[in-house]
């Protein structure tokens, strides 16, 4: 992975967030919740080979250890279980999410870095969101 990605951001800006939520099925308190939440995501390398993705908000507290590669199961932060795969295209962290139960949807998340900050496009279905995250450490 690039190494540029490591570090911790704080969420700036969302576009598209709440359709985002609602296209993944979330209920509309949990999806009011969640827009106004404080987040700050840690990308972290560590020497054995393996990566973390950590998501603080102020109603969650998640992260997932992952190879590149290898899926890792993954409960994400309105709950859902899924079966993730991280994989990098060029300097693009791409996550995919596939569900795990039929009535659930898969996503894809990819994380870049622009002008010094993180942009995240969540993408399911026809449905995208991008959220701008500013880098703090």
């Amino acid at each position: 992975m690039s190494k540029k990605l490591v570090g911790k951001y704080k969420l700036a800006s969302s576009e598209n967030f709440e359709a985002f939520m609602k296209e993944l099925g979330v209920n509309f308190m949990l999806r009011k919740i969640a827009h106004n939440a404080v987040v700050i995501v840690e990308i972290i390398e560590e020497d054995d080979g393996f990566w973390i993705l950590k998501n603080d908000s102020t109603f969650r507290h998640l992260q997932v250890r992952f190879r590149l590669g290898e899926p890792v199961e993954e409960v994400t932060p309105d709950g859902r279980h899924v079966l993730t795969t991280f994989t990098l295209d060029e300097d693009k962290l791409i996550q995919h999410q596939k569900a795990t139960k039929n009535n659930e949807k898969d996503t894809i998340i990819t994380r870049e870095l622009r002008d010094g900050k993180l942009i995240t496009t969540c993408q399911c279905e026809d449905v995208t969101c991008v959220r701008v995250l500013h880098r703090i450490n």
